[in-house]
């Protein structure tokens, strides 16, 4: 993966989680407070991605293993002191099983976090695409307020016209319903939130090698 996702983005001093891989400039870029007046040209969609989440106030963590994800997992949820954890996949479910500490699964509308997989990760604004598949049918804004993402690097598209498309091709003659975007809470720097804003912890997992 590229070296700006080999490190923690979004995550002050005092807000520590297991990092997942050592960089020498890991503590700089958990408190990098990027020039939003300042035009920025990237060359890879994880870099625009993380950097537009992280402007935003989301939080971004790239995990390079599967034990990685699960210790991050664990480490936000001890963090913010998340007990009660809605999700609605069952993939997501077997992955809280092999975290040893007190969580309990329960309904949306009573926890305090939710968990889910992703449809797509839109680089051009830091927003996510999820359906039905991940929601369980829920509406987005009755949601818990903190929404754990888990995304894989293959997931990554320029805008929402290519978040559909994958969709589309992905799912084929079967396409879920209640397909939505999720943002971080005041993205637009407005104060004011939209139904879907959430505060957004994003971890990634590789799912493809490449060169």
């Amino acid at each position: 993966m590229k070296k700006v996702l080999h490190r923690i983005f979004g995550f002050s001093d005092t807000e520590q989680v297991k990092e997942s891989q050592s960089t020498n400039n890991s503590s700089q870029a958990a408190n990098e407070q990027p020039d939003m007046n300042t035009t920025r040209t990237f060359t890879e969609l994880d870099e625009e991605f993380a950097h537009n989440l992280t402007q935003q106030g989301g939080k971004f963590i790239y995990c390079p293993t599967h034990q990685d994800l699960v210790d991050n997992i664990a480490g936000i949820t001890q963090q913010w002191s998340l007990k009660n954890l809605a999700c609605y996949e069952q993939s997501i479910k077997a992955l809280l099983s092999t975290i040893h500490q007190d969580i309990q699964i329960t309904k949306a509308n009573i926890a305090d976090v939710f968990i889910c997989n992703c449809e797509s990760l839109i680089a051009s604004d830091g927003r996510i695409m999820v359906t039905s598949i991940q929601t369980g049918y829920n509406k987005v804004r009755d949601l818990p307020e903190k929404v754990i993402v888990i995304a894989k690097t293959s997931q990554l598209v320029k805008n929402m016209g290519e978040g559909l498309t994958q969709i589309n091709f992905r799912h084929k003659k079967n396409i879920p319903g209640q397909i939505t975007s999720i943002r971080n809470k005041n993205s637009d720097k407005t104060g004011i939130d939209r139904p879907n804003d959430k505060q957004l912890f994003i971890l990634m997992i590789e799912d493809y090698n490449q060169n």
